[in-house]
């Protein structure tokens, strides 16, 4: 018989994965949200659609910093987006990591109307999900303090040194010594490419699940798994929208509402993916 021990430090760990046998009723709502996803994606004016990305990705931003106890409003959003940020540090603070989730999603949102978007569950993707949210972070935002701990995060850098090993409430996720391996065997189970469309759509919110009990990295765990789940969603479309539509939906990293339609007014959007990125994946 395993020990307690040893069944903690297996990947199988984060086991059921996905859900294999779909109930008949499952299936159902899948087949109806794929089908809704796909008449709401063809009846939107570019424009529109460009207009309504941007949006989102201030709702999702907004959440994003709800769910972490940060009161972030769109209209700081907005103004953080343009430049304008608070001078108390603290409010500074929580408007740049709200600008920076923004860029990335838009990032996120470019490299998949341009059919370049890498592997969602890769450990490339998801390390570099982290290090281009924190690329610009206040000393601050990456001082790790506890009560037996205190360390500055690397950005883009799994867990890896006995320090780093953390308590998230009752949760006790694999020790630092195991998230390479965890990691590995994540992108095993939940690589998008390998399924089909209500399989992804079923994985995504497993995998959003699994990858915050792994908690690969020090902090910022769930910011990545939220802006993961995007790009895990992208490949999951029933039909694909044209070619302007998806330039307007990658658009205006960081733009405000107002400047998209000028943007999606012409041809599409050329790629511009950062040096960084290139030699992440290419």
């Amino acid at each position: 018989m395993r020990s307690a021990n040893s069944l903690i430090k297996s990947v199988s760990r984060i086991e059921p994965a996905r859900l294999e046998e779909v109930p008949e009723s499952v299936a159902d709502v899948v087949a109806s949200l794929s089908a809704a996803g796909a008449v709401l994606g063809s009846a939107l004016h570019p424009t529109s659609a460009a207009n309504l990305a941007v949006l989102v990705r201030i709702m999702n931003t907004y959440y994003s910093n709800l769910i972490e106890g940060h009161d972030t409003r769109p209209r700081d959003i907005e103004r953080a987006l343009a430049g304008n940020l608070d001078r108390d540090e603290g409010r500074r603070n929580l408007q740049l990591e709200a600008a920076a989730h923004v860029r990335v999603q838009a990032e996120v949102d470019r490299m998949a109307s341009e059919d370049n978007l890498p592997e969602p569950a890769s450990p490339g993707f998801i390390r570099w999900l982290h290090r281009e949210f924190y690329r610009d972070a206040p000393a601050p935002m990456l001082r790790i303090c506890g009560t037996d701990t205190d360390f500055v995060m690397e950005p883009g850098e799994w867990r890896s040194r006995p320090e780093h090993d953390v308590a998230v409430g009752r949760h006790l996720p694999p020790s630092s010594d195991r998230v390479n391996d965890f990691i590995r065997y994540f992108e095993q189970r939940y690589r998008f490419a390998d399924l089909g469309k209500a399989a992804r759509i079923m994985a995504i919110a497993s995998a959003h699940h699994r990858l915050n009990y792994i908690h690969p990295f020090p902090d910022g765990n769930g910011r990545v798994s939220r802006l993961m789940s995007p790009g895990a969603h992208r490949p999951a479309r029933v039909e694909r929208p044209d070619r302007q539509r998806n330039a307007c939906l990658g658009d205006a990293e960081g733009a405000g509402v107002a400047e998209v339609p000028k943007r999606c007014a012409g041809d599409s959007v050329s790629s511009t993916v950062s040096a960084d990125i290139d030699s992440e994946f290419g």
